[in-house]
């Protein structure tokens, strides 16, 4: 199951249990570096995560933290919105090698142009992606990206209204030669 998926649903678990979970500043990119943080450093800078779960990605079991918060009569990025914001980190041995932050708080959102996603192609140069959707909300590397030297380049946002929700993903996958391998536009739920 993808990360995004289980951000959904421990955003999804927060609402439906009345409960809005611990407010959170969105780390800084330097704050959380895939490759180098740790496990250990993460919980002593962001503290107990909502959900902790695990996930297999290339034969490789890997831990998963989230951490949810949602606030409804919140600011939304759009109206009718109940706004909330998760993040997801993964791990394989100790060592963070995913983060995927999505929210729909109007000062931090992660909202991204779907026609737009939809037209990344192999070759592309990552600046280009970049150049076209804004800087990702999450990264990952090898075992989460398809191949060792590869980066995931991770645009996530999702929406609830009432009890419907849509979470929109884009996963670019971006060789050592700074181009785009593949892309992967998943849409789950509808409004």
């Amino acid at each position: 199951m993808r990360i995004a998926n289980h951000a959904a649903m421990a955003v999804v678990l927060l609402l439906a249990g009345c409960a809005a979970g611990v407010n959170f500043v969105k780390p800084s990119d330097d704050q959380l570096v895939v490759g180098t943080s740790t496990q250990d450093s993460v919980l002593a800078s962001l503290g107990k995560p909502n959900l902790k779960s695990t996930k297999v990605v290339n034969g490789e079991t890997l831990n998963m933290d989230t951490y949810a918060y949602a606030k409804v009569g919140g600011k939304a990025v759009f109206p009718g919105v109940t706004p909330a914001r998760s993040l997801a980190l993964v791990f394989k041995d100790g060592v963070l090698v995913e983060k995927g932050y999505s929210s729909s708080f109007k000062q931090d959102n992660t909202y991204f142009d779907v026609d737009k996603a939809k037209t990344i192609k192999p070759g592309m140069s990552a600046e280009a992606v970049v150049a076209l959707l804004g800087h990702p909300s999450g990264e990952a590397i090898y075992p989460v990206s398809s191949t060792k030297g590869n980066r995931n380049m991770e645009y996530v946002f999702g929406e609830t209204k009432g009890f419907k929700s849509q979470r929109n993903s884009l996963i670019v996958e971006v060789g050592a030669d700074g181009k785009v391998v593949k892309s992967d536009y998943t849409q789950v739920g509808q409004l």
